[in-house]
């Protein structure tokens, strides 16, 4: 009995042991899934930590809803300033940093309330490395090592770029508004001046690197669907590869009608899924893009006013860097949601190209129907059938801040005779 009663604690231990040990390890899964996304070989982890990984840590999220109060206080109670003071110079002065202002607010905001794009994310399906051979598993790996790698240099440029902005200066007076009225507040003690003045600079530096974010997070989700168009194409264009196509033969071969009404309609299946989700980003980004497409211009032309501006109040290098950081913000928006439709596209040449004149007349329904699902490439980032994000919407920002650009170097050339 007393062997028996052992026996049946040591059987408890045993189990009691193996739950915990598989606790631990759901529970350190589930972390992992969290902060660096699924894993396998098309995860993209450091991207996805990058862009919204890091800000499932509940700190992080404590502290982004921190500096969305205080700088949409701090913009507000300075814009209202900075309305009551307005001069013809202080556009050229503070403009920069007032009108880029509006882009880091917008970011802020889209980290905090875009969530519903990673839960469809979890939910959808997605074919892994498997499912594609060895050629487009190495054509994918390498475009997740670019997309690694430019993602962590654009994310230093942000660092370095914001830091350049606030390196201590002479002339800062002139384009950090805050600081002027700073200066200007002459009861304020010198101790909470100071603190104030490198809380600023601190959150000023944070900003830079935040703006990247939802760039970031377009370049992530778009890839993930790129991917899984690359894989469906790869499907499409080795549908034929067992069959000779010459054969006349062909089209009265029962086998080869029924394994081709089976791909196709497994094909249009698996379109139509990608598409529905896809539509459900957009309806949950929509208004967003909105925000984006503006503040995005505002920015623009928050650089363009630093360039007017030229050495009167920085330095070459600050134009230089917030040229780059702005310029390669935009194309990671841009190239993400381009890219995506464009490989969709590639559906359709694809489906031109397979041998249909083989295919008996039910086949040939089928093909057309999803010729017509393919006609209308997929677009992210999409607000409506005019606008959305891609290469002509960065073409057209270009464009307008570009137009403004003779009104701003009238006004350089007024501050300069004054």
């Amino acid at each position: 009995m007393c062997n028996l009663h052992d026996r049946y604690s040591q059987f408890g231990c045993f189990i009691v042991i193996t739950f915990r040990q598989d606790s631990k390890v759901f529970f350190l899964t589930n972390m992992y899934s969290k902060l660096f996304g699924e894993r396998g070989e098309f995860s993209m982890s450091v991207v996805y930590f990058v862009a919204t990984g890091l800000f499932q840590i509940k700190l992080i999220r404590l502290m982004v809803y921190l500096l969305l109060i205080a700088n949409t206080l701090g913009f507000l109670a300075i814009l209202y300033q900075f309305i009551l003071d307005a001069e013809l110079v202080y556009i050229i002065q503070y403009g920069p940093i007032i009108s880029g202002s509006t882009y880091a607010l917008g970011s802020l905001y889209g980290i905090i309330f875009l969530r519903d794009a990673e839960e469809f994310q979890h939910g959808f399906q997605f074919w892994n490395e498997h499912e594609g051979s060895k050629e487009t598993q190495n054509r994918i790996k390498q475009h997740i090592n670019s997309l690694t790698v430019s993602v962590i240099l654009n994310t230093a440029l942000a660092f370095v770029t914001g830091t350049s902005l606030i390196l201590p200066n002479k002339d800062e007076i002139h384009y950090h508004y805050f600081i002027k009225i700073l200066m200007d507040l002459e009861t304020v003690p010198r101790r909470l001046s100071q603190a104030l003045y490198y809380l600023y600079k601190l959150n000023f530096v944070m900003m830079f690197p935040i703006m990247t974010i939802n760039s970031y997070r377009v370049l992530y989700f778009s890839r993930k669907f790129k991917f899984q168009v690359m894989l469906l194409l790869e499907h499409i264009e080795t549908l034929t590869k067992n069959y000779n196509v010459d054969d006349i033969n062909l089209f009265y071969n029962t086998r080869y009608q029924d394994y081709i009404k089976q791909k196709l309609i497994f094909f249009i299946r698996r379109h139509s899924y990608i598409a529905q989700y896809v539509a459900k980003i957009n309806n949950s980004i929509g208004p967003f893009v909105v925000l984006y497409a503006i503040s995005a211009t505002l920015l623009g032309v928050s650089v363009l006013l630093i360039v007017a501006t030229g050495t009167i109040y920085y330095n070459t290098y600050q134009i230089i860097l917030c040229g780059a950081i702005y310029l390669s913000t935009i194309f990671c928006a841009v190239d993400g949601t381009e890219t995506v439709e464009m490989e969709s596209v590639e559906i359709y040449n694809k489906l031109l190209g397979q041998p249909w004149y083989t295919w008996n007349n039910e086949n040939k329904r089928i093909f057309v129907i999803f010729l017509m699902n393919c006609k209308k490439p997929l677009q992210i980032t999409k607000f409506s059938d005019t606008f959305y994000v891609n290469y002509d919407w960065g073409i057209a920002v270009l464009k307008k801040v570009y137009s403004l650009g003779s009104v701003f170097f009238n006004l350089r050339r007024y501050i300069i005779d004054k």
